[in-house]
Order: structure tokens, then sequence, then C-alpha cells
């Protein structure tokens, strides 16, 4: 039977009735050559899972080292305390801005140059962030008159990991053109709803990132304006009324021109006709040195028929009076 002999190291034995000290006993022993062995304890979990984010804002909670264990008896003659300033981590993540699956390896060796069994801890990096967008220029409802051309300032979408996205336009779920969403020739209600997605397919306003949020521009086209009364002549308007609400609508002293909506009072083909019109005939100013000729034309023709009669008239009194005249 061993019993333990005081005057051996500890964690070695002797024989009973024997002078030598050996360590061949049931009894735990150290590592071989008398030292004892480090061991590895990972700081929280096994695996970790990491935020995505392009600051690499990531710190890793490290491992303890302890010669023999955490509770090495001091019988042993371990090293006391612990190792933690010999522990080294090998990683293959690069960051914390590259989402995937990493591990790091810890390991250490005690005073005696005898190292630990290697401890791993394993690392999923994942987006879970929305991207961010914000509307262009004006926020808010906006206004449109019937028949004006309408321009979309549009959005802009940002992520923490990608940077600035394409922007798309959708209209009740469906992916359209803002051009196609809004209808100037229609009054009513138009939504533009703008979206962008990641390279992890996180959308702006999805449901399995962080801060979804929906971005919509509301455009309401209204048509507040009077129609226009125009004299004109054959195909060119040469008058305009002036009494028209559109004659108020300038732009550094052009006139706003709508895109349609022209209607004629009459069907005849010549003469003077009169037309109520939403648009301020862009014709108008830049025709108009027709519209002068044909006024032109028309006081021309007017002088003819007045001498004429005027002749006529004076040839009548002449065969009357036998005066000439």
């Amino acid at each position: 039977m061993a019993a333990e002999c005081t005057s051996c190291p500890a964690g070695q034995y002797s024989a009973a009735g024997s002078n030598g000290c050996t360590a061949d006993h049931v009894f735990p022993t150290p590592a071989p050559g008398g030292a004892c062995t480090p061991v590895l304890y990972i700081n929280g979990n096994d695996y970790a899972n990491v935020d995505a984010n392009s600051q690499d804002q990531f710190e890793d909670e490290g491992a303890g080292c302890y010669d023999g264990g955490r509770n090495a008896p001091a019988s042993w003659g371990c090293e006391a305390g612990s190792l933690g300033g010999s522990v080294v981590i090998r990683t293959n993540m690069p960051g914390t801005a590259m989402p995937g699956d990493y591990w790091s390896v810890y390991t250490c060796v005690n005073s005696g140059g005898v190292p630990a069994s290697p401890a791993t801890r394993h690392y999923t990096v994942t987006d879970r962030t929305c991207p961010v967008c914000r509307l262009n220029a004006m926020t808010g409802p906006e206004t449109v008159e019937a028949s004006f051309p309408y321009s979309d300032a549009g959005a802009r979408c940002t992520d923490v990991i990608d940077g600035d996205l394409d922007v798309t336009t959708w209209d009740y779920g469906v992916l359209k053109p803002w051009a196609e969403i809004v209808n100037v020739e229609m009054t009513g209600q138009y939504m533009i709803t703008y979206r962008a997605k990641d390279s992890s397919d996180n959308w702006n306003d999805g449901t399995t990132c962080k801060g979804a949020q929906s971005l919509v521009r509301t455009i309401t086209v209204v048509d507040t304006l009077k129609p226009v009364v125009a004299l004109q002549y054959g195909s060119a308007p040469i008058q305009v009324s002036k009494g028209s609400s559109l004659q108020k609508h300038y732009v550094n002293g052009v006139p706003l021109i709508p895109t349609g909506m022209v209607h004629s009072m009459d069907d005849e083909a010549l003469g003077f006709h009169y037309h109520a019109s939403r648009r301020l005939l862009a014709s108008l100013a830049q025709a108009s040195t027709n519209h002068t000729a044909g006024m032109a034309a028309l006081v021309s023709a007017l002088c003819g028929f007045a001498l004429l009669a005027l002749s006529v008239l004076r040839k009548h009194r002449a065969g009357h009076t036998g005066i000439p005249l």
C-alpha cells in the first residue's frame, strides 16, 4: 500500500519500505518532468453572436489560464494564481464589418514552458441592422397643380456596412418608376414608397432587422385654376383672357405651361374661335410673329374693304348729282 512520503516532492510518493520516490500511483500527478500542466478556461460562451458594424466595435472576453487547473492543490507545487498574462489569441476574423463564421484559438504556457491544451471560441457575425432612408429636398406632403409637370426629388438610403444603397420606388407593393405612380392628368393622392436592401438582404422596412422604418412621399394633384378663354384666328390664338387665374402663375417672368386638356367651345373651321383651356398656350409666345402677321393681314383686309366701300359710295354720289367727286 502506498503512503505519502513527506520527504518526497509534492505529488510524488514512496512505496512502503522504500526510500525512493515515484509518481507511478493513482493519485493526481503533474505532467512528465515534475511540472504542472496549465488549463485554459474560455470566458463567456464558446459560441458568440456578434452584430456586424463598420467600426469593429467588438471586445473579445478572452480566456483564463491556471497552472494545474483552477483548483489545483497547493501540494502539487503548481504556480499560484492566473496565468492570464501568457494567453495568446489567434483568430481568422477580419473584423466585424464582414458578416460570416469565424473562430479564435487560445493558448498559454506556464513558466516551465508547459503548454495548455488549446481552447476555441466560434463567432457568427451577422448584419441585423436595417438600412436608413431619408427624403431628399422637401419632406411631407406635396401639392401639384393638375397638368403641370412633376419631378420627384427622390430619397437617399444608407447602410452601416454597405454605405450608400440603390433606391427603388414602389406603389402599394409593386415596383414602379415614380413617373408611373404620379399622374398629373388626374386629380387625387399618390404615394411613392422608397425602399433599399443591403448585401445581407435587410430592407429598410424589413421585419428581420433592427430599426426598420418605411419611407413614403405623398403627392396630391389638385385642380384649382380657372379655364383660359382665348381668341383664335385661323389656327393661331391671338388673344388670351386677362381674367384667367393662369396669368398669375409665373416663374422668373416665364409662365408655367401645363401639359394637356384643351377643349373647343365650337366646331367651326373658320372665323373667330373661343377656347376654354388649361394650357397657357406656349405656342402663343413661341409663334408671336405669326400672330402679328395674322393681325396685320386682318387689318389690311379691313382697310382694303373700307377703301373699296368709300370708292363705291363716291361714284354713287357723283352719278346722282352730276358733280365729279
